[in-house]
């Protein structure tokens, strides 16, 4: 998707490449364009940094490290695993590694994934997993259902946790964050009235909060599932508030998250 974002598009180019089921948003920032201060990194020539939105981590080429089948446990798992390396010379260096593992004759998959510095200065670190939903499992009637979790924030009024109603001709983009529960695995469900269902289950541990953005028009109708390391709107906010991360070099953090699907008959 890297193509695809054009950075002169007011910080806003990842529009352009949000598409897919799952795109992963860092690893230094999340959410909107923002300018802000080097956590360090005495030799950039400026000491300020323009963050796009949602990152730069998703345009980086990626590359595959190893593919294979794994029969060592009690169920034999398909596997890939690959990287993805966001740089930039006197600004840091981060990593992304990541393995996927599918169960064979499972429903499912997990994904496992560890960001480290591998760079000589200290770096912020942001993540956020934006799971794309839509039809059928969007549909009219479709539920949401949280493990336990407090709303913090909403960008407008409406009901986040709402059935879905059939799409609407005037189009809205709803935004909210949950805090999840602490010390729990944590876990957001979505069902269909066709019995389809989808549930995602992460560690709250290493990401506290869910962000929920519901899309309810013609034509651009559906639901945005997104675990994150912060729930806060701004840099400052999420270091004030002790969300925002620093990575120092040779610091690394770890996320696995678990996706299910099933169906019943109707």
């Amino acid at each position: 998707t890297g193509g695809y974002l054009d950075l002169r598009s007011h910080g806003q180019g990842f529009l352009r490449a949000a598409s897919g089921f799952l795109v992963t948003c860092g690893f230094d920032h999340i959410r909107q364009p923002e300018r802000d201060a080097l956590d360090d990194g005495p030799l950039h020539p400026s000491g300020k940094v323009d963050y796009p939105l949602h990152g730069r981590g998703t345009g980086q080429p990626a590359r595959l490290i190893g593919y294979g089948l794994d029969e060592s446990g009690d169920v034999p798992c398909l596997w890939a695993e690959g990287e993805v390396i966001q740089s930039m010379t006197f600004l840091g260096a981060l990593r992304l590694t990541r393995r996927i593992t599918i169960p064979l004759g499972g429903t499912g998959f997990s994904i496992s994934d560890q960001v480290a510095n591998i760079g000589p200065f200290a770096s912020s670190h942001m993540l956020l997993y934006h799971f794309n939903l839509g039809h059928p499992l969007i549909d009219e009637g479709s539920t949401i259902e949280l493990s336990d979790a407090r709303e913090t924030w909403r960008g407008s009024e409406h009901d986040p946790l709402a059935p879905f109603m059939n799409p609407q001709s005037n189009h809205s983009a709803d935004l909210s964050v949950f805090a999840m529960s602490e010390g729990q695995r944590s876990t957001c469900r979505i069902q269909s009235p066709r019995k389809l269902k989808l549930e995602l289950a992460f560690d709250q541990l290493a990401l506290p909060f869910l962000q929920i953005l519901r899309m309810g028009g013609e034509r651009l109708y559906g639901l945005g599932v997104e675990p994150c390391t912060s729930g806060v709107r701004t840099r400052k906010q999420a270091r004030a508030d002790q969300q925002m991360v620093l990575l120092k070099p040779g610091d690394s953090r770890d996320y696995r998250l678990d996706v299910s699907l099933s169906h019943s008959a109707l």
